[in-house]
């Protein structure tokens, strides 16, 4: 679901494995949405250089936590 989103302007999808592990990591810990959500923004932000304005993290934390709780 996270290489689907089209985040960054680079085709390597392996440059959101580590991402995307921070988040299932986060998940198999069960913390809550607030947490996913800083991750997010953090690591979009951080290491993307993308700005808040530039995607929903609160959309994007629902649709990992609803992928998550229907798996």
């Amino acid at each position: 679901m996270i290489f689907d989103w089209n985040l960054t302007n680079s085709n390597a999808k392996n440059e959101l494995f580590y991402f995307a592990e921070k988040i299932l990591k986060s998940l198999d810990k069960d913390e809550n949405g607030n947490i996913i959500k800083r991750i997010i923004e953090s690591e979009l932000c951080g290491k993307y250089g993308l700005f808040k304005t530039d995607f929903d993290s609160q959309k994007l934390t629902e649709e990992i936590l609803n992928w998550w709780n229907e798996n």
